[in-house]
């Protein structure tokens, strides 16, 4: 398969696991504030919050379903390859947000390119400025990546 068909292939499945990581992040941010700072309760069970997540999912899921329908037919086996697939994106885009390394030096806290590997391009001299951002980390990978 070809990368464009990739690309279309998935398109939708990752607007739509996107508009649910973000919009389960601002409920999460909404029900903590409200919850600490107004009610002053630290300690409540999250119920709201299991359940506001939970028909976010829905509603996304569905609005996913029903933007592939448009374009071809989905049975019922297919809806659920679809759920998933928005689940597991959904727990990759949060896994993102909780990675946690425990060294302070950029190439040591990069995700994008391994430590093994930056290790080797910065001995070799390849990449010149150890102190760079993430983004111009991924610049960086992607010239290497393009020159192989």
């Amino acid at each position: 398969m070809e990368t464009e068909q990739i690309k279309e292939k998935f398109q939708t499945e990752l607007k739509w696991s996107g508009y649910y990581f973000i919009s389960s992040f601002i409920i999460s941010f909404t029900y903590t504030f409200f919850n600490n700072l107004i009610f002053n309760q630290t300690r409540q069970p999250s119920v709201i919050l299991l359940f506001l997540n939970i028909i976010v999912f829905l509603y996304c899921s569905s609005k996913c379903v029903m933007e592939i329908r448009r374009e071809k037919v989905v049975s019922f086996i297919l809806r659920l390859f679809i759920t998933l697939n928005i689940l597991l994106i959904y727990y990759f885009l949060y896994s993102l947000l909780t990675i946690k390394n425990m060294s302070t030096s950029v190439s040591d806290t990069t995700f994008i390119i391994p430590k093994r590997e930056i290790e080797i391009k910065m001995a070799t001299g390849d990449i010149s400025d150890s102190n760079s951002n993430l983004l111009k980390d991924f610049i960086t990978f992607m010239k290497i990546k393009n020159k192989q």
